[in-house]
């Protein structure tokens, strides 16, 4: 097989109608390894041919959640100089990037090849970015001062025939390090560079109650004497252990329509998801569109990335956008009239505006439950790409919100890739928190802190610093959090 993925060590629990899956962290890799082609490499001492760097790159769907810890290219021989070898190999650095499915660049890691090297895998170790599945990565690599100060080369391996389907070659060609850095220099290629990707599949959480026997209205309602009605929905959930909460599903029959003519075909509509803590307080917004051929099903919102401690309640409550007044279709939500989830409550509310159902007084628990689903991972913080002009000084930002409650959000330049450490610490000195500790690029990130410790216990009211050290470079701020 050209595409192989191999799983190690994995257990699994389901429950019938209320279902949790946990499943342990294991091995995963996907490779590449058809060789029947060579594709030139690095730099060019040729007369007419230089200042000239070739790089090549590989984008690899990933086909589960996973944490992705290396990444392998082969090469062909010793790195020497084409024009005038010297018959033995240099010692290079490559630096490889690691990019979104646009092109921006989201980790750059250096490895060191020997002199002694003469043909082979080259590995880039220490990626350690959380994907989830489906998600497409860019793996770009060139040979650091290969048009200028080493002009070696090397054959870089390939398959002619392109047999990877989940994926594409890429290839540039540039004078300096910096137009490798850009992502307008590199276009497809039309063979696939041999990879190798190795990681760990993410721990995934699951709950999915799914019974339904009974269904409550949902959204507008267009008949004479009952306008303007905003009906939404919500269901509690108690979440067991601690994840990062990826995605949240409810279930509706469809399609979405009008109730005074209900033959009509279904309507495009948005649908709001605002996520609460047990008192109500938003703590996050989200939206999904739901297409006008949908009929019946889960409708699903994607990319929630909340880091969630164990034993804690969300509320998830849902609406129709404009339901009140210009969109007013509506359709049957799913749900259990027995209340058989015992960790969690249905909520409904009647409103007249999208700004009725932001709110959260006046939603009212309701005897039934609400059919959901939510998914998750074990991840590592999430960090927020900000994509701007590379920073000209390191600096680390003063949080906002300062004081702060439940979360806030630290923002931080890069003016060179590096090692970066970002951490918690209270008034005596003592860590309370590691956010951040793995190689970025150059660049802008924010990064969120709920108030947690690295246990996932809340922190007592008070001032707390964090540090940013990448390097020999060192900056800290304080903060308030209060309760």
């Amino acid at each position: 097989m050209k595409y192989v993925s191999k799983m190690i060590a994995a257990w699994l629990f389901v429950a019938v109608s209320l279902s949790a899956t946990m499943t342990q962290a294991q091995l995963y890799e996907i490779k590449h390894e058809v060789i029947n082609a060579s594709g030139w490499f690095g730099g060019d001492d040729r007369p007419g041919f230089s200042p000239r760097q070739v790089g090549v790159g590989q984008s690899v769907l990933i086909d589960r959640s996973m944490m992705v810890q290396s990444f392998s290219l082969h090469f062909t021989g010793r790195f020497d100089f084409d024009n005038n070898p010297a018959g033995k190999g240099h010692q290079v650095t490559l630096r490889m990037h690691v990019r979104d499915a646009n092109g921006y660049i989201i980790r750059a890691i250096e490895t060191v090849v020997p002199e002694t090297f003469d043909g082979g895998w080259v590995t880039w170790d220490g990626i350690d970015i959380a994907v989830e599945a489906g998600t497409t990565l860019i793996f770009t690599t060139y040979l650091v001062g290969a048009s200028d100060s080493l002009q070696v080369t090397t054959g870089n391996s390939a398959d002619a025939d392109a047999g990877f389907v989940n994926g594409q070659r890429y290839t540039a060609t540039g004078t300096s390090d910096k137009d490798m850095e850009l992502w307008e220099n590199w276009s497809e290629h039309s063979w696939d560079t041999a990879f190798r990707l190795t990681g760990e599949l993410l721990e995934v959480a699951e709950l999915r109650f799914d019974t339904i026997n009974a269904y409550g209205w949902f959204g507008g309602d267009d008949r004479p004497g009952f306008t303007p009605r905003h009906v939404g929905v919500g269901q509690s959930v108690l979440i067991p252990t601690s994840m990062t909460l990826s995605r949240f599903s409810f279930y509706f029959r469809g399609p979405f329509n009008s109730a005074s003519n209900p033959s009509d075909p279904g309507r495009e509509v948005t649908l709001t998801l605002n996520i609460r803590d047990e008192a109500g307080n938003i703590l996050k917004t989200l939206k999904t569109d739901v297409y006008a051929a949908f009929q019946s099903g889960w409708v699903t919102w994607n990319n929630i990335e909340l880091d969630v401690a164990d034993s804690t309640v969300l509320i998830f409550t849902a609406y129709l956008n404009g339901a009140a007044d210009s969109v007013q279709v509506t359709a049957s939500n799913g749900a259990d009239s027995e209340a058989g989830y015992s960790d969690g409550v249905r909520f409904v509310k009647v409103g007249g505006s999208d700004a009725d159902m932001e709110a959260w007084t006046e939603w009212a628990e309701h005897p039934w439950d609400s059919a959901f689903w939510l998914a998750g991972y074990a991840g590592t913080t999430p960090v927020e790409i900000i994509h701007a002009p590379t920073p000209e000084t390191f600096a680390l930002h003063q949080n906002y919100p300062n004081p702060f409650n439940p979360e806030t959000r630290i923002r931080f330049d890069l003016t060179k890739p590096g090692k970066v450490e970002l951490a918690i610490y209270d008034l005596t000195g003592r860590q309370v928190r590691l956010l951040l500790s793995e190689s970025r690029a150059a660049g802008t990130y924010s990064v969120t802190w709920d108030g947690r410790d690295d246990q996932g216990k809340l922190v007592p009211s008070g001032i707390y610093f964090y540090r940013l050290k990448v390097g020999d470079a060192v900056q800290t701020r304080r903060m308030v959090f209060l309760q």
